[in-house]
């Protein structure tokens, strides 16, 4: 049976397992090549003291993800793509219906989090409510995902959603969303910001997932605003810098999803670049981003 393999010019094209080995083990060497030569470069040196670390060494392969999307265009199930076991923690019921066709190829650990609101609930009554819920989210994360990914025990943890991940925190520490105060805005930035960066401390992936919402503007000649027609991330502001790929996931006119590049730290050349099909998933994500790896590490 055939398999999807990516070529020297960077095409993927389809070839039988034989065919796929005999290049594996040609690339092999070069890149063994590659290794040697750079390691026999003269001048570098381990460290030059105090805190600074060698810059040279290969990059962490491994993934930090914002994927927007509006409702049903297969989030949850290009999450799902990434390699098990997975820690999942989740706010939405987008999960339902989707991880039975992962739970034979894959272990997928599943904590949610939920709370309603009244009408009649002061903000004191909303943070009753809701620091419990993100409490035990932060627990899950720190004492149980973050050690996880660093052992490799857990090889992906997804947010379902960081849009109202955003929230919680907000209704657990200040009990609205609405007529915040900048002082506020300070510490729950500082806290969701510190919450992302402790991944790049692991060898983990991190996959938040985002709904959109109308993009409004105010329009100079009335004063007033209004919808423009395209959509934006629903959360915190701040995800996209600190994530190291923005992608989009969607799904077009004949039922075929995909997830098209945004924007790319690692390798900023994949941006605008459209997986569509069986290949809208984590590992062609990943071996896009990291050239010199194979589907076969990110599954």
């Amino acid at each position: 049976m055939k398999k999807p393999w990516k070529g020297p010019d960077g095409q993927w094209v389809m070839m039988e397992e034989a065919e796929i080995q005999a290049h594996k083990a040609m690339a092999a060497g070069v890149l063994m090549g590659e290794a040697q030569a750079q390691a026999m470069k003269p001048g570098l040196k381990a460290s030059i003291g105090g805190s600074f670390k060698l810059a040279n060494e290969a990059p962490q392969p491994r993934l930090i993800v914002a994927v927007d999307g509006l409702e049903k265009q297969g989030k949850s199930h290009f999450a799902l793509t990434a390699p098990g076991p997975i820690a999942y923690q989740g706010t939405d019921i987008g999960l339902e219906g989707v991880v039975e066709k992962f739970q034979t190829e894959k272990e997928v650990h599943v904590a949610e989090y939920g709370f309603t609101i009244q009408k009649t609930d002061t903000p004191q009554d909303i943070v009753t409510k809701a620091e419990p819920q993100w409490t035990q989210f932060l627990t899950d994360y720190r004492d149980v995902l973050i050690p996880g990914l660093k052992t490799k025990k857990i090889r992906s943890g997804i947010w379902d959603t960081g849009s109202e991940l955003w929230e919680f925190l907000r209704l657990a520490r200040v009990g609205k969303l609405t007529q915040v105060m900048p002082h506020h805005y300070t510490a729950l930035n500082q806290e969701y910001s510190q919450l992302i960066k402790e991944v790049y401390d692991t060898p983990g992936n991190l996959l938040i997932l985002h709904k959109l919402k109308a993009e409004w503007k105010d329009n100079p000649m009335t004063g007033k605003g209004g919808k423009t027609g395209n959509y934006e991330r629903s959360g915190f502001a701040g995800t996209g810098f600190l994530v190291q790929v923005n992608i989009t996931a969607w799904r077009d006119t004949d039922g075929e999803f995909h997830v098209t590049v945004k924007d790319c730290r690692q390798n900023p050349a994949i941006a605008g670049l459209d997986l569509a099909g069986p290949m809208a998933t984590f590992p062609f994500l990943g071996v896009h981003v990291y050239p010199n790896t194979t589907l076969e590490d990110w599954s």
